[in-house]
């Protein structure tokens, strides 16, 4: 009981006020997830990509799900979202790497979600947007799992076996929305015939493919104006973009500040 009342304690008091009145239910988070969902078309944006799912869990409560996973750090959600949650995630952690392993265009499929979203954000008052770009390196541990690298920490100023990866984010007045990452394999992977492996495995003309050979092939800077391209395609409204001091090669500079450049590759992708 002592536990509750401190985990009640977090909720704001509209919530509180909810729950003393026994109407909470229709109010839970994983089910604005699902009505946001709906609303937006998520499940037609797949339909028309190639998607099809004959068993299991739908798309729409696997992808919530996924969302709703991370925030259930937060004592709040965690009290009132825990039980629906684990009832639908005891399919187990395989579903969910065989969804995100399926071979569909999911770069894609955000970007019909954020073309999607775009309309509504250009209502609000944007102000200046800014594109901003950095890199995050995940550490793991594992000799044996797919992917992890070494790669060099510019936090920690060495080097850390783990997954390292690009991003893309749009930053207004209004709040943030990720646009883009990209996942880089360093020339020092922990499975010494990794790319070997992959290239094995996946056809370099399928989508997952494609990801497999960008990530081997491509470095960190071309990743990013490849990323700004595509916002560019996009329509983003941004009027600036900022990195930090790792960036600050002249030949990426000379790319990003080129329109004509950003817009042919548009065109190529």
């Amino acid at each position: 009981m002592n536990q509750h009342n401190r985990e009640q304690a977090t909720v704001p008091t509209p919530m509180i006020d909810e729950i003393k009145t026994q109407s909470f239910g229709v109010f839970g988070v994983d089910n604005a997830i699902v009505d946001f969902l709906q609303e937006i078309g998520f499940q037609a944006i797949f339909n028309r990509r190639g998607w099809s799912k004959r068993t299991g869990k739908d798309l729409p409560t696997l992808i919530m799900l996924l969302i709703l996973h991370p925030l259930l750090k937060v004592p709040s959600i965690h009290l009132f979202c825990r039980d629906h949650f684990l009832s639908v995630f005891a399919v187990g952690k395989d579903t969910f790497y065989r969804l995100l392993q399926r071979q569909f265009p999911w770069r894609n499929a955000h970007w019909a979600l954020i073309k999607k979203l775009l309309p509504q954000w250009r209502t609000l008052d944007l102000g200046p947007g800014y594109l901003v770009a950095d890199t995050t390196v995940k550490e793991k541990r594992g000799d044996r799992i797919e992917g992890v690298c070494w790669h060099h920490d510019h936090n920690t100023g060495r080097s850390v076996a783990g997954f390292e990866a690009a991003h893309l984010v749009w930053v207004n007045k209004q709040g943030t929305l990720p646009l883009d990452a990209a996942l880089r394999f360093s020339k020092r992977p922990l499975i010494s015939n990794l790319l070997h492996i992959l290239s094995y495995r996946f056809d370099c003309r399928s989508h997952l493919g494609r990801r497999y050979r960008e990530a081997a092939k491509m470095s960190k800077l071309d990743q990013t104006v490849d990323m700004v391209a595509r916002a560019i395609q996009a329509g983003i409204p941004a009027q600036y973009f900022l990195a930090d001091a790792w960036y600050s090669s002249v030949k990426f500079v000379k790319k990003i500040l080129d329109p004509d450049f950003l817009f042919k590759k548009c065109i190529i992708h």
